[in-house]
């Protein structure tokens, strides 16, 4: 397994940046993650999944996604459906 301080960028894997203000993935890079998504499907052996909980809201934002990651960890543990989980079809 890596160590964390071995951890560092995938060439295979692209950069998409999100527009804060909308909830709508770009066409173009909704074909990114396509390609990101399919790479890690068969090059998951040393994935380490982390929640992206960049804000400046620490009081409502920061806990109420973590609680999300960590109430899907438990669900994922128990067999229960997931919250928020991704579109299979589109492969994230």
């Amino acid at each position: 397994m890596v160590k964390p301080s071995e951890f560092a960028p995938n060439p295979n894997l692209k950069t998409i940046y999100f527009d804060f203000d909308k909830y709508d993935i770009r066409s173009g890079d909704a074909k990114t993650l396509d390609g990101d998504a399919a790479w890690l499907k068969t090059n998951a052996d040393n994935l380490v999944l982390t929640p992206h909980v960049t804000s400046d809201d620490l009081e409502e934002y920061l806990p109420k996604t973590l609680d999300l990651v960590f109430a899907n960890a438990a669900r994922l543990m128990h067999g229960e459906p997931l919250i928020n989980a991704v579109d299979p079809a589109r492969g994230y």
